[in-house]
């Protein structure tokens, strides 16, 4: 949750978080299916919201999140399908028109989430990314499902688990303006994950991308005042 607070105090205009289920079924916010604490890794889906943050009192939950920030627009990302099944549940119930994408690197995990929820705007996972990224090398703009509204993509091969250790592959740049010319083709936007380092963050900016995922958002903030972007959320 302080970090969500801090990304929001230095000018984010969107939050991107993944979240998993505990043992009694909470939703709760974490990047890694386990949970670092004092005596060491402990498994989410094996305890209890409550067992947790005995462990780790700042873990935080998906309606605490929804809660605090009600008027910003997020990205969730989750792991598993019956996670997914019930954060769309719970997405799709939240009022207001506030932007929410949900997606997962897995298209079963997506799919479970849309026949959870239909309405819910989603993003596709990664097979489909990459079968996309190929066909615009050609010159070709690949349909990618009904219910889709971006393309969130890593801005190269080697931060793709599965393909950062491919040679010839891992230094390929995903993020290019003929990908996001492809996506805006399609009417898709473009959100571009982990740019952490200015010439990035400028390299990204330049091909035309919608948004950008930072674990440095104040330094982005800065990067898009110098650059004259005003991104309001996905």
């Amino acid at each position: 949750m302080a970090a969500m607070r801090l990304a929001r105090d230095n000018g984010a205009a969107a939050l991107e978080f993944d979240l998993h289920l505990t043992a009694k079924d909470e939703l709760v916010l974490n990047h890694d299916p386990v949970i670092q604490t004092d005596a060491g890794p402990v498994e989410i889906a094996g305890k209890s919201l409550e067992k947790l943050r005995q462990l780790k009192p700042d873990v935080a939950t998906l309606d605490e999140i929804l809660t605090e920030f009600s008027d910003v627009p997020l990205t969730v990302e989750v792991k598993a399908r019956k996670a997914a099944e019930r954060a769309a549940r719970r997405l799709a119930d939240e009022p207001g028109d506030r932007p929410v994408i949900l997606t997962a690197f897995k298209p079963a995990t997506v799919a479970a989430a849309k026949r959870a929820a239909p309405g819910l705007d989603t993003a596709p996972a990664w097979p489909t990314i990459l079968l996309f990224w190929l066909l615009s090398r050609v010159g070709v703009t690949a349909p990618v499902g009904a219910g889709h509204v971006a393309l969130q993509v890593a801005i190269r091969m080697d931060q793709v688990t599965g393909l950062k250790a491919i040679p010839l592959v891992r230094r390929l740049r995903i993020a290019d303006r003929r990908f996001v010319e492809a996506a805006h083709r399609r009417g898709l936007a473009v959100h571009v994950w982990t740019v952490d380092e200015d010439r990035d963050m400028r390299a990204v900016v330049a091909a035309g991308a919608d948004g950008i995922f930072s674990d440095r958002p104040s330094r982005l903030t800065n990067v898009l005042d110098e650059l004259g972007v005003r991104w309001t959320g996905p």
